[in-house]
């Protein structure tokens, strides 16, 4: 079985996102971004635990298109199981998982809320079962990043949460971010896949869909490559925006300090710290480093010299070089932060770390 250009891409990146055997949550509607994202994974043999979750709306609040949506959501919900229980007879690493809104859900508001509760539960469970973090895959594409983007301009968010839509961000991986809608179509013709069209796409009701419909429609219309160009203009934007940030100040957002005795206890928000980039990430070792020195310094100045921490000659014991600070030993330090273990331990110089799904703990020895 030879793999497609799209199937390479989603190797590739999932090797680079270093998930390793963490467990994987599918998102999966039913519909064709989704539909495409299950057979590209069951193509791949990815031997990861794999949980197909869907979630199923419950009844329709439009009570002109109730029986339409209703049907939607049981045919969605049928197709999924399907196709989940003929991969799980070739692939025992798979299995499906679904619920049913015991409530109508009047707003996308609601339904999002109520999709992000139970895949949180299904994390519970597996984090639980498996004493692993796990993945939330979504088949979101590029197309999806533009309307997201721009219905968050609409409402005056600003860069952070623009592009907070990222393709891997420790906790969620989108691998077809780099695709368009038309090329997952194509993918899905290809192989014969099926899927359920969400009759509520193409209602002007929703800000998103009048974007899709009608805005981006007209775009198109008026000029060859203005999709493109907008998608390119907002992302050099967001790339001088990033590069302006004030890096002390999410600085001082990841960490508290615990100044002790013998040591320095520096304690960083684990998600936090996942969701920000390299550059960040390496700023933020390297000042912690830095403030451990100080503290060490500050300590050792006030401490008074008694018998016990003299030589013959009357002068301080000498203690080791307190630190190296290089380069290669700060990426040392954030590729062990990096790793995907739930409770991690390692030492590195004066230093000891210990990591939870929460917190990282760093403590410098003086």
């Amino acid at each position: 079985m030879r793999w497609n250009r799209l199937e390479h891409s989603v190797w590739n990146s999932f090797k680079k996102a270093e998930i390793g055997n963490r467990p994987l949550i599918l998102a999966v509607s039913g519909g064709l971004d989704s539909m495409v994202l299950l057979n590209v994974f069951d193509r791949l043999k990815i031997s990861n635990r794999i949980v197909v979750a869907h979630f199923h709306h419950g009844e329709s609040f439009d009570e002109a298109a109730i029986t339409e949506m209703i049907d939607f959501r049981n045919n969605s919900q049928k197709l999924v199981q399907k196709v989940v229980q003929d991969v799980s007879k070739r692939m025992s690493n798979w299995s499906f998982s679904s619920r049913i809104s015991s409530q109508k859900l009047v707003s996308e508001a609601q339904m999002r809320a109520a999709r992000t509760e139970f895949i949180d539960e299904i994390r519970d469970q597996l984090s639980q079962a498996t004493k692993l973090e796990s993945v939330v895959v979504t088949g979101h594409h590029q197309d999806d990043l533009l309307e997201t983007r721009i219905l968050k301009l609409l409402r005056g968010s600003g860069s952070d949460s623009i592009s907070n839509f990222k393709k891997w961000n420790g906790r969620v991986y989108r691998p077809f971010l780099p695709f368009s809608k038309s090329e997952l179509r194509d993918y899905a013709v290809e192989h014969n896949l099926l899927w359920v069209e969400d009759p509520s796409n193409g209602s002007g009701q929703y800000l998103r869909n009048w974007i899709r419909n009608t805005w981006l429609q007209s775009l198109d219309q008026r000029a060859d490559g203005l999709r493109l160009s907008l998608a390119r203009g907002i992302e050099n934007l967001l790339a001088v925006e990033n590069k302006d940030v004030n890096v002390e100040k999410i600085i001082h957002m990841l960490v508290r300090m615990d100044v002790r005795n013998e040591s320095s206890v520096f304690t960083i928000n684990r998600l936090k710290y996942r969701h920000a980039s390299q550059k960040i990430r390496q700023k933020l070792i390297y000042t912690v480093i830095k403030r451990a020195q100080l503290a060490r310094y500050d300590a050792q100045s006030k401490m008074k010299l008694n018998p016990s921490d003299a030589e013959g000659d009357g002068s301080r014991k000498k203690s080791p070089q307190f630190w190296d600070m290089t380069s290669g030993r700060i990426k040392e330090i954030c590729k062990q932060l990096d790793k995907n273990q739930k409770d991690l331990r390692f030492n590195i110089g004066p230093m000891k770390a210990l990591t939870s799904e929460e917190t990282i703990v760093l403590e410098f020895y003086y």
